[in-house]
């Protein structure tokens, strides 16, 4: 059997070496960091979702709350309020600035123009030092798709509400009971925010990544089902809350509403005439007895430990 000779390949595996290095790996290794920042971006955009649902089921009020009803009859529950204008400022300045360990947030976020004292994150910079994000760039909408007022049939069916039967059952006896008098309930549960981020163009020369594939924009949703409302809820006039709802359905919660002397302090008039009373029959004291007191869901204090 006669063998074939070898022949010589000096050099063969560098050179393939070289030449995936030069198509594959310097070209991967350079796009590190570009995937980096926009692996970082993505995280926080989905950060800002869920901060901006979160903020949608505290401040519901205003345009964002539901209206129930229909015709002329609409009510809608009256709640502490933030616009899509607001909540992107407290999401620029407490999510996507370049924050520290002594950085505080402030009721002033919602009212802010730009990045917190205009410091984006230094991550999100190209080799050149330019943002990748500016303040314009970050838009989103946060609110809530329950709104039936003024259709018949969507009040009567509770569309675009908190999924479930049971409140497609109970939407026509809140809308009658919004129509016939002063009660009203937040039947909206469903709680969404959309927050989009457009980058900026990258540089090809820069990151040697193809432009069209780093400017798309990041787009993050998310949904929150939950009740916003509380059943507490403030004493405010100008607020709704189960409390003010109920005050005319028991007349002597009115005589139990505190006034200010200024000798005395602050009492009612239910507390003075329990005083003046509680002389010749003690278990009529306000201190044993709370006249048109309202407090919805009170829990007693032993049943808290």
């Amino acid at each position: 059997m006669k063998r074939l000779p070898m022949r010589r390949q000096h050099g063969q595996a560098m050179l393939e070496t070289m030449i995936a290095a030069s198509m594959v790996l310097v070209p991967l290794f350079l796009a590190l960091p570009t995937l980096a920042k926009y692996l970082d971006i993505r995280s926080h955009a989905v950060q800002a979702a869920r901060y901006a649902a979160w903020e949608r089921t505290i401040y519901f009020g205003g345009p964002s709350a539901s209206e129930i009803g229909w015709g002329s009859f609409t009510n809608a529950w009256v709640a502490n309020e933030k616009n899509d204008n607001q909540i992107k400022a407290e999401v620029a300045t407490r999510i996507l600035s370049s924050n520290s360990a002594t950085s505080n947030f402030s009721s002033s976020d919602k009212n802010a123009g730009d990045f917190r004292a205009g410091k984006r994150k230094l991550l999100w910079q190209d080799r050149k030092g330019q943002s990748l994000i500016a303040y314009g760039q970050v838009q989103g909408t946060a609110g809530q798709t329950c709104d039936p007022a003024g259709d018949f049939s969507s009040a009567m069916l509770g569309y675009d509400c908190a999924p479930g039967t049971i409140n497609r059952v109970l939407m026509p006896v809140a809308t009658l009971a919004s129509i016939l008098g002063p009660f009203t309930l937040e039947m909206g549960g469903k709680y969404t925010a959309t927050v989009t981020l457009s980058p900026s163009n990258f540089s090809r020369q820069s990151y040697l990544v193809d432009t069209a594939l780093a400017s798309q924009p990041m787009r993050e949703k998310l949904v929150v089902l939950g009740n916003g409302w509380s059943a507490d809820g403030p004493n405010a006039d100008d607020k709704t809350s189960v409390l003010q709802q109920v005050k005319g359905l028991t007349p002597l919660s009115l005589l139990a509403t505190e006034v200010s002397i200024p000798t005395i302090g602050t009492i009612s008039i239910i507390e003075v005439v329990q005083t003046v009373f509680s002389i010749w029959a003690p278990e009529l004291s306000p201190r044993k007895l709370e006249v048109g007191k309202i407090v919805p869901d009170e829990v007693p204090p032993d049943r808290l430990q």
